[in-house]
């Protein structure tokens, strides 16, 4: 080969060579904002995990009270229930007495016009 091929070649080979080198600097610095890309993906799934988990617990804790107050809500309602009753046996025993004493006046009423 003659030295002007050589030449050409050995400065083709320079070029690509710093070509190359260029190209692998840009890979490396691509690579190194994936990698920092990768890692802030991987920080905030784990935040959203813990938020999840977090949710759950929550989840958890309210259907506990929603069962609480379902059970509870039964001898709520009884308890209700027996003070109206008790309310009404009162009121019935107030007109029992009233009732009597209506009866004892008209009696006493009915007695007089009879005279």
């Amino acid at each position: 080969m003659s030295d002007n091929k050589l030449d050409m070649l050995l400065t083709a080979l320079t070029e690509f060579r710093s070509d190359f080198k260029e190209f692998k600097q840009e890979n490396e610095k691509q690579s190194q904002a994936n990698n920092e890309q990768l890692k802030g993906m991987k920080e905030h799934s784990q935040e959203n995990k813990e938020q999840l988990k977090e949710i759950k617990e929550q989840l958890v804790r309210i259907e506990e009270t929603v069962l609480r107050l379902e059970a509870d809500q039964p001898a709520a309602i009884i308890g209700i229930l027996n003070q109206i009753n008790k309310k009404l046996d009162d009121r019935d025993s107030e007109l029992q007495v009233l009732n009597k004493r209506l009866f004892k006046t008209e009696s006493e009423i009915e007695r007089l016009t009879r005279q």
